[in-house]
Parts: C-alpha cells; sequence; structure tokens
C-alpha cells in the first residue's frame, strides 16, 4: 500500500513539472540563411530576367532622369529673345544655348562675321534654321574636332540627301580672349549637296 502510495506521488510530480517546464523540443526561431559572399567581400549581384517591375527593382520614380532630347517645335519665343538680347549688347553676350547631353555649345551674338549676327545678316536666321541647329548639335556627327574648330554635322541619307552643317569654336575667341568659349561661328547648309537634289 505504501508503495502504491510513493508511486503516486512520484507520478503527480512528474505531471506538475511537466505542466512548469517546456518540453525539450522547444519552437526555436527560424535562423536566416547565410548571404553568400564572394572572395573580394562583396555581395553577389541577384540574376535578374529582364521581366522585374520597378517596385521589385526598389525604383520610386524619383531618380534622375538623362536630359530630354530637342523638341520638335522650337517655341516662336526663342527666336525673338535672340533678338532681344542682342540688342545693343555686346559680341559675347549669349543669345541662345544649344545642347549635346550635359554638354553647352553657345550661340554669342557675335559680329556680322560669326554667331547670331552673322546667321542674322546671311538670311539664315528662322524657326527652321534654329531646328536644324538644334538637331545638329544634338545628335548629329562631330566630323573635325580639333582646338579651334569643331564640326557638327546631321546628314540625312535620303533622296534628296541632306546635310546641315553646324561650325563652333570649343576654344576661347582669338580676337578676344575673354570670350570662351567662342562657340557657332556658323551653320549652313552645303550647296554641293542642294545641287544634287536636282538628281531625285
Amino acid at each position: 500500500m505504501r508503495s502504491s502510495r510513493l508511486k503516486l506521488i512520484a507520478f503527480v510530480s512528474v505531471m506538475s513539472l511537466s505542466a512548469i517546464v517546456p518540453p525539450a523540443v522547444a519552437q526555436v526561431p527560424p535562423v536566416e540563411a547565410s548571404v553568400s559572399v564572394d572572395e573580394n567581400d562583396g555581395i553577389d549581384p541577384p540574376i535578374l530576367s529582364g521581366d522585374e517591375t520597378p517596385e521589385e527593382l526598389g525604383l520610386t520614380g524619383e531618380e534622375p532622369l538623362l536630359p530630354p532630347a530637342p523638341t520638335d517645335t522650337e517655341p516662336p519665343e526663342t527666336l525673338a529673345a535672340a533678338a532681344v538680347n542682342c540688342k545693343g549688347k555686346s559680341q559675347a553676350t549669349i543669345a541662345k544655348t544649344y545642347y549635346r547631353g550635359p554638354g553647352k555649345v553657345y550661340l554669342r551674338c557675335g559680329t556680322k562675321d560669326w554667331g547670331y549676327r552673322h546667321l542674322v545678316a546671311k538670311g539664315r536666321w528662322s524657326a527652321s534654321f534654329d531646328k536644324k541647329i538644334n538637331r545638329t548639335i544634338w545628335s548629329g556627327v562631330i566630323t573635325r574636332d580639333m582646338p579651334g574648330e569643331r564640326i557638327y554635322e546631321d546628314v540625312r541619307v535620303q533622296c534628296p540627301p541632306t546635310v546641315f552643317k553646324v561650325v563652333t569654336n570649343p576654344r576661347y575667341y582669338g580676337k578676344n580672349p575673354k570670350i570662351d568659349p567662342q562657340g557657332i561661328i556658323t551653320a549652313y547648309k552645303p550647296n554641293k549637296l542642294a545641287e544634287e537634289e536636282t538628281l531625285c
């Protein structure tokens, strides 16, 4: 009887302890997988399929963008602005700024031999001509590049073919070194090509 009583006390004690002490197989928080690191201690880049959405790539839409391409139509006020900028101003005054990516190419007021006043004297300044200068500097081919002369050409292979040239000086103006860079000297459509148009 006493033996049975002792067994009962031992059983109750074990059951009481099991209610207090957690089982040996307790839930352990999952361990995060280690990040793969190469020999240079850099994190291996993820392999992309090319179908990821901007959200999956972590893009917010506020990232810096490339400079915008020139528009097809030049606002007419920029033509008038060039004339106003040069009225009674020195040859060094910037009449208009053109772009090639982040780079700038200036059209200064100039004289009858170069710049804005030269284009006006030759009867070339118009919305169409301004647009051609803009396009040629932005996306044309640089066919000559030396210290005092850089030529941009816009070649359109078509019938009739068209070529437009913008001649610039990316350095200082020889007669006045304070004008640096001199910028656009002249712009024109070569006469030789104009004659070839009759072949089409």
